[in-house]
């Protein structure tokens, strides 16, 4: 995996997702660093896997989570998830992922 991005979002959830789907447009290279397995975050948990059913139960804010996570995963950033960011400081963020220890840089953070 590279080490190097134009940016790297700290967290999928809908401002990181909504962030990196702009980045992309713009031609930036994204990576997306996530605790949760999965892109939602707490607000849209597991809203990319929700059935029809389900989102039109829950309503049509759920419903553009679903949408939103879509989108992310069609935009195509690299997203490293169970990740676990424990440092940062300007350009640099270490963080773990699957057992080993990250030192990623970027021209942003988010």
């Amino acid at each position: 995996m590279r080490t190097h991005w134009d940016i790297i979002i700290i967290g999928a959830g809908p401002a990181g997702m909504a962030a990196a789907c702009e980045a992309i447009s713009l031609g930036a290279s994204v990576l997306v660093l996530d605790r949760k397995r999965e892109p939602g975050g707490q607000i849209f948990c597991a809203a990319g896997r929700a059935s029809e059913e389900k989102r039109n139960f829950l309503g049509a804010e759920y419903t553009r989570g679903h949408e939103l996570v879509q989108r992310f995963l069609q935009a195509g950033p690299t997203f490293l998830s169970g990740a676990e960011v424990w440092h940062l400081k300007p350009g640099v963020v270490y963080a773990s992922h699957e057992g080993r220890s990250l030192y990623l840089t970027a021209g942003q953070i988010l």
